[in-house]
């Protein structure tokens, strides 16, 4: 950098009195303010942000070899009388010889002490102290700091800087409100770019230095390193992270254990009482909602209340962090597809294991077609359910392993949500959804939304689907197929509404499925996942999330249960 230079060579002649005071003559006073006067009104004419040690002014040869505004010809700064603006950087004090005492009556020249060492107070070139070191950036008159500064290699606005009578320079602000020289938006004080595209991720803790070669795992830790790509992963307990998916495994497990007990029991014994009571759809689905929500919850709840929360908070400017209703509805419309799929592929998985013979669970339970059944299934499906299971799998367990990774998080969630409902016919849709719920629940940091994307499911799933099927059913479709004219117009001129319906439906679907696929194709590179504190490394997350006692009891048991129902089934029928 170069020095601020002002307009001309032609600057105001110093006050006399600061002059003599500060040639240092005999019997004169020292008025150090009659300089500082002098420059009150001096701009620079392109001012920059500071001087480095090597330009700028420096000392003279000093107030007892010099004086006036002009010495050899040469014009003098209007800042300080003294200092040449085209002086070599040599640095020459004039001092007394050590030890040197001043004659009495004899006042100390100005700048000087009375052993001939420069005053710490004394007027020098912005940028400089008096023994030629750079200033520290804090303020004048500070010493430089012991250690170098750090480069700052991210661009930034040019300066605007205005300068004090001392010439110190008065920080202006950018038009953003930042001082410049601040990181510009997008930039992080390293000069990387941000994570992610809606705004500040600050990281918390400075990245590690590439070290190829150190390993995923020293005594249970995880060291501190920056992959090829360049993410970088902080020190993790590794212990302790596998301890707290343990946990997580057994909270479930015991949610799933103690609600098919509690059920078989209160099966058992109503059955004692009442036989073939058990038999109704909706006292199946009571038997197994009571244990479930009254029992096995608060024990669940209790267990995973021994781990610290830390909920994803939203990013200001994300559209995804407060997304309107189209945004919103279109969550639903990219999980048709997925729900579809993952039903058909359920769907063939459970006929080839069970040769045909296995039913789903939710069909059963859904039976009762009264209006005490429909009202029931309203509550259990499209209230209670979404309620429970978005607050268990989405806030409870996200929170509690956001930490390490928000897709580990994900992941995780989903998958155990899907293994919680132990049957090929829902697990993969189930895991689907909890992917996209456990998404959208990460940005917006609510569980109000997956909560409202849950019961929109169910109430589709549960409620219009089977009442379309059951209305499928009542069609007299052998008649349609084989009957004269007269009995097919009977059964169009009976069921009509239900074949009508039934053909919205379809279609609906149908659009629905291909808008959904649109969705994902257009949106899948703006699902963003942001680091997390404790970020986990890729060869550390799944055999750290799965590789534990608790999550490996809990997908042993529930993967047996899938596997073993519909072989029993496909035995027991192809035995009769």
């Amino acid at each position: 950098m170069t020095s601020p230079q002002p307009e001309s060579n032609h600057f105001p002649e110093p006050d006399s009195s600061a002059e003599r005071n500060r040639s240092g003559e005999s019997g004169s006073s020292a008025d150090p303010q009659s300089g500082a006067r002098e420059s009150d009104s001096w701009q620079p004419e392109s001012p920059q942000p500071g001087l480095g040690p090597q330009s700028g002014p420096r000392m003279g040869s000093g107030a007892q070899t010099q004086s006036g505004p002009q010495a050899n010809g040469r014009f003098r700064s209007p800042i300080d009388p003294y200092l040449s603006a085209d002086q070599p950087a040599a640095q020459s004090y004039p001092t007394q010889p050590y030890g040197q005492q001043v004659p009495y009556g004899q006042q100390v020249p100005y700048g000087q002490s009375p052993y001939g060492q420069a005053q710490y107070d004394q007027r020098v070139p912005y940028g400089q102290v008096p023994y030629g070191q750079p200033q520290s950036r804090y303020g004048y008159g500070q010493t430089p700091q012991s250690y170098p500064a750090q480069p700052q290699s991210y661009a930034s606005e040019p300066y605007s800087t205005s300068y004090d009578q001392y010439g110190r320079p008065q920080t202006a602000q950018s038009p953003y409100g930042q001082p410049y020289g601040q990181p510009q938006y997008g930039q992080s004080p390293y000069g990387q770019p941000q994570y992610g595209p809606y705004g500040p991720a600050p990281m918390p803790y400075p990245a590690p230095a590439v070290a190829p070669g150190v390993p995923r795992e020293i005594n249970g830790i995880q060291p501190a390193q920056t992959d090829d790509r360049g993410r970088s992963f902080p020190t993790v307990n590794l212990q302790w992270t596998r301890k707290a998916f343990s946990r997580i495994g057994w909270a479930v497990l015991a949610l799933l254990l103690i609600t098919n007990v509690a059920a078989s029991i209160f099966a058992e014994g109503l059955n004692a009482v009442f036989p073939g009571l058990t038999g109704n759809g909706s006292v199946q689905l009571l038997l197994s909602a009571v244990p479930q929500y009254l029992i096995a919850l608060p024990i669940t709840l209790a267990i995973l209340n021994t781990l610290r929360p830390m909920p994803p908070r939203p990013v200001a400017g994300d559209p995804d962090a407060r997304p309107g209703v189209g945004r919103y509805l279109s969550f639903f419309v990219m999980g048709v597809p997925i729900m579809m799929v993952g039903s058909l592929l359920g769907s063939v998985i459970s006929d080839m294991l069970s040769a045909g013979q296995a039913s789903n669970a939710l069909d059963e339970v859904a039976s009762d077609n009264s209006i005490g059944g429909i009202i029931l299934q309203f509550v259990v499906f499209v209230v209670l359910a979404p309620l429970v299971e978005e607050y268990v799998f989405r806030k409870q367990i996200i929170d509690r392993t956001r930490v390490y990774g928000e897709g580990l998080s994900i992941i995780f969630s989903a998958l155990i949500f899907g293994l919680m409902h132990a049957n090929f016919y829902q697990f993969f849709y189930a895991f689907g959804w909890g992917l996209l719920w456990g998404y959208v629940y990460m940005r917006t940091g609510r569980v109000r939304y997956t909560i409202g994307l849950h019961a929109l499911v169910n109430l589709l799933g549960g409620i219009v689907s089977p009442m379309v099927l059951d209305g499928l059913n009542s069609v007299a479709w052998t008649v349609l197929e084989t009957g004269t004219a007269h009995e097919r117009q009977a059964v169009l001129r009976e069921s009509w509404p239900v074949m009508v319906a039934l053909a919205v439906y379809i279609l609906a679907m149908i659009a629905l499925f291909v808008a959904g696929v649109v969705l994902l194709i257009i949106r899948r590179r703006g699902f963003v996942l942001r680091p997390a504190p404790q970020e986990l490394l890729p060869g550390n997350r799944a055999r750290i999330a799965f590789g534990n006692a608790g999550v490996v009891v809990f997908v042993v048991l529930t993967v047996m249960v899938m596997l073993i129902v519909p072989v029993i089934s496909g035995l027991a029928a192809y035995a009769s």
